[in-house]
Formats: C-alpha cells, sequence, structure tokens
C-alpha cells in the first residue's frame, strides 16, 4: 500500500487531496506521512498542508520531528508559515530533550526572535536556563537583557552568576 500511495501521489497533480484523504482514513496515518514525507522533495508542501486541516497537527508535528534529521528545517518553515508558530514551538519544546537547540536555532533565524522567547520564558519553569543559555550563544545579549530587564540595568551583580563574562559589559 506504501509503494502504490506513493506512485499515485508522485503522478497527479491533486496528490495533496488524496493525501488527506489516506490520512484521515487509516489508523496507520502517521506511517504513511512520515514515509511520504522522506520520499518526496515537496515534503514542506505536504507537511504544512496537513498542519492546517487537520486538529491533530501538534500530534502529527512532534512524530515528524522525532523521526527526521531535517527537523530544523521542518520546524523553522511551519514557524515562518503559520499564525500558531507560538502555540507549536512552545508545543515542541515542553515534548523534546533538544528543546534548548531548537529554540536557539530558531532565534538565530528570525526577526521575531525577542517575541518568542519572551513567549517561552513566560511559559516555562525554567526560564533561567532557557535565558542564560540563549545569552551565553547570542551576540545580541545585551539587546535581551535590556528587553527583559529595562528596570534592572544597574544590578549587573545579579548577573554575575548567568554571565561572568560580560559584567564588564
Amino acid at each position: 500500500s506504501i509503494a502504490v500511495l506513493s506512485y499515485i501521489l508522485s503522478c497527479t497533480s491533486e496528490s495533496i487531496v488524496v493525501l488527506s484523504y489516506i490520512l484521515s482514513c487509516t489508523s496507520e496515518s502517521i506511517v504513511v506521512l512520515s514515509y511520504i514525507l522522506s520520499c518526496t522533495s515537496e515534503s514542506i508542501v505536504v507537511l504544512s498542508y496537513i498542519l492546517s486541516c487537520t486538529s491533530e497537527s501538534i500530534v502529527v508535528l512532534s512524530y515528524i520531528l522525532s523521526c527526521t534529521s531535517e527537523s530544523i528545517v521542518v520546524l523553522s518553515y511551519i514557524l515562518s508559515c503559520t499564525s500558531e508558530s507560538i502555540v507549536v514551538l512552545s508545543y515542541i519544546l515542553s515534548c523534546t530533550s533538544e528543546s534548548i537547540v531548537v529554540l536557539s536555532y530558531i532565534l538565530s533565524c528570525t526577526s521575531e526572535s525577542i517575541v518568542v522567547l519572551s513567549y517561552i520564558l513566560s511559559c516555562t519553569s525554567e526560564s533561567i536556563v532557557v535565558l542564560s543559555y540563549i545569552l551565553s550563544c547570542t551576540s545580541e545579549s545585551i539587546v535581551v537583557l535590556s528587553t527583559f530587564f529595562p528596570a534592572r540595568v544597574s544590578q549587573l551583580l545579579c548577573y554575575r552568576t548567568f554571565f561572568p563574562a560580560r559584567v564588564s559589559q
């Protein structure tokens, strides 16, 4: 069935319609989707369409991200195309042990990094850990600090624990 489906998808312009129907009718939809994504160069298009049409988009996305080496590319694309990017990102971060890597990559690629970071920090109990890591990896640490602590610039000694190499700045 996988071979037949992949062939049909490669031969028809209505492949998206076929795929979405198949996914809605089978309990093995995750297996089918992951296979299709690994075999087609249009995987991003397929994934973004499926995510926009199904209420289980979070489940599908988290599974795909855990199974593919191109998870960063997929995630960054989805985040740039959907208005629910914050929801998707916060969910992924709460479910994966590589959340720091994902977050730092996204922050380095998007102009809305401050917005994303502030949301994540407001939703997680590990905000200090996340913030200290991000600050240690980015050249925009001063911008981040001034954004989150505008009234505490004079309390530099409090940051010595997290930013020992930048207290002199």
